[in-house]
């Protein structure tokens, strides 16, 4: 993590008109290579330029300059459709390894403060393709089968990031429960089912319901409401366990169910 401010050393080394032409040079290179190199079978182009910064420069300036990189190439993303991903298998397939890198270099803590930037972006760009690909047309779409399952496995990761995330905060905390409000479309959406994400989440929000923090309890009551409306079978599962005695206890009936009225009182009573 940059030791000094990351948006003044950005501003100082990369927004200037010899920078721009040079990451103009390396973003044109990773467009083509992304169309036209199988880089399953080759050392991955993004993560070599990730490191071809001098090791003698100083940590804070290679961070900066991969999180500006992966920025730019963000953008670059957000611009391609389903008809250029169908059209080119191969870019379809490196799109997907694009975000498995940028994701794990994000764990790795290359990109400070770049959480929200790529939450955003997998939102967005999920949320175009959606819009080209009906949802009941998604099973029988090969360009939607081989994409959409790790690209929803990249929010889900940089979603849980957020709570993960060293010296996370209540503010950080509020904020992405928020987030997944906003984009529950996308996050918690009939298209993202992954068993290990959801169990993850809510765990998260089971721990935020008794949270001091009246904002952080009452946004996770509000995603809490969300997940039984839109995943009532898969989040219900969740609500079930044996207690010590082996009884099966039921924490929706009579419990969580009182989340789905419009006033949240009853159900904080009851936690």
């Amino acid at each position: 993590t940059p030791s000094v401010n990351f948006s003044d050393l950005e501003k100082k080394y990369f927004q200037n008109p010899a920078s721009d032409s040079i990451f103009d040079f390396l973003v044109s290179t990773l467009v083509d290579a992304l169309h036209n190199v199988d880089q399953s079978r080759r050392p991955d182009i993004l993560e070599l330029m990730l490191e071809a910064i001098p090791t003698r420069d100083i940590a804070d300036l290679a961070v900066c300059f991969q999180s500006h990189l992966i920025s730019l190439m963000t953008e670059q993303l957000e611009k391609l459709t389903k008809g250029d991903l169908q059209s080119n298998p191969r870019l379809g397939r490196n799109v997907v390894r694009f975000s498995s890198t940028i994701v794990d270099h994000l764990y790795h803590g290359g990109l400070p403060t770049g959480e929200t930037m790529l939450l955003e972006f997998f939102c967005d760009f999920l949320c175009k393709l959606e819009a080209d690909i009906p949802v009941t047309q998604t099973l029988h779409d090969h360009c939607a089968v081989e994409l959409f399952p790790p690209l929803f496995n990249c929010v889900g990761l940089v979603t849980l990031y957020f709570f993960a995330k060293p010296n996370s905060t209540v503010a950080d905390r509020i904020a992405i429960t928020k987030k997944i409000v906003e984009k529950d479309t996308i996050i918690i959406g009939p298209n993202n089912n992954d068993p290990t994400f959801l169990a993850c989440l809510t765990h998260h929000l089971y721990r935020f319901l008794l949270d001091d923090n009246q904002d952080l309890r009452e946004g996770a009551m509000e995603v809490w409401k969300r997940l039984l409306m839109s995943k009532n079978e898969q989040i219900r599962e969740f609500l079930l366990f044996k207690n010590p005695k082996g009884e099966l206890l039921d924490l929706f009936s009579d419990g969580f169910d009182k989340l789905m009225s419009a006033n949240f009182n009853d159900f904080f009573f009851w936690v």
